[in-house]
């Protein structure tokens, strides 16, 4: 799932922050990653660090819908638009995954 596309209004410091939600083909997440952005590389790779991007991993959509993010620092508008991006490609996944179960 990516969010270029439908999330162009969300921005963080610099600009747009689209991203990418893949899963495996039981919707469990594998990896969540900021596509091409402009925002500051060392606030990306501080985020990257700390487990921001990773905390999404092994969890199925609805658990992963679930995380309540903890406080940001030093790239706090960066983080915020990812996790916006992120929260609205989980919801849209998890009301469209094939063999989404009722």
């Amino acid at each position: 799932m990516n969010s270029q596309t439908v999330c162009a209004g969300i921005k963080g410091y610099k600009g747009m922050t689209p991203v990418m939600v893949m899963t495996d083909k039981k919707g469990k997440i594998q990896k969540v990653a900021l596509l091409t952005h402009c925002e500051t590389l060392s606030y990306v790779r501080l985020l990257e660090n700390s487990g921001f991007f990773s905390q999404w991993n092994a969890k199925s959509l609805k658990e992963a819908a679930l995380i309540t993010l903890d406080a940001y620092s030093g790239a706090t508008e960066t983080a915020l638009a990812v996790e916006k991006h992120v929260r609205f490609l989980l919801e849209k996944g998890a009301n469209s995954f094939p063999g989404k179960k009722e």
